[in-house]
């Protein structure tokens, strides 16, 4: 799903709760509990609306939670939203330097070393 279809969808997270959210995925992933790390980035995407930046960490996050469970394919596929230049521009630095780096580890994941190599050196 496009970022900025989700901008405009469900209601808001407080910066609080949304902190605590992602302590919570982390300590999920650093843990092996990667599929509770997938519940709670899924229920954070489809029911609040967040902005871009919030999208990316999620969406990277849940990249990696994927890539712990082996379905490389699918941790590539949930950055795919992020090639596009328009969301790209939209992102703070930090954001875009971990979109950039998860793109390149899930392509590496898969042998398209060449995309790899690409996302790494942007």
């Amino acid at each position: 799903v496009s970022p900025f279809e989700r901008l405009r969808k469900g209601k808001t997270l407080s910066p609080e709760k949304l902190s605590e959210s992602l302590t919570e995925i982390q300590n999920y992933l650093n843990e092996g509990l990667s599929a509770k790390a997938l519940e709670v980035c899924f229920e954070i995407l489809e029911t609040y609306s967040n902005p871009i930046d919030v999208q990316a960490q999620l969406n990277q996050l849940a990249s990696i939670a994927l890539e712990i469970e082996g379905r490389f394919a699918e941790a590539a596929e949930i950055l795919k939203p992020f090639e596009d230049k328009e969301i790209i521009r939209n992102l703070q630095a930090e954001n875009l330097v971990i979109i950039y780096t998860q793109q390149g580890i899930s392509y590496s994941n898969l042998n398209e070393l060449t995309k790899a190599i690409n996302f790494l050196n942007m």
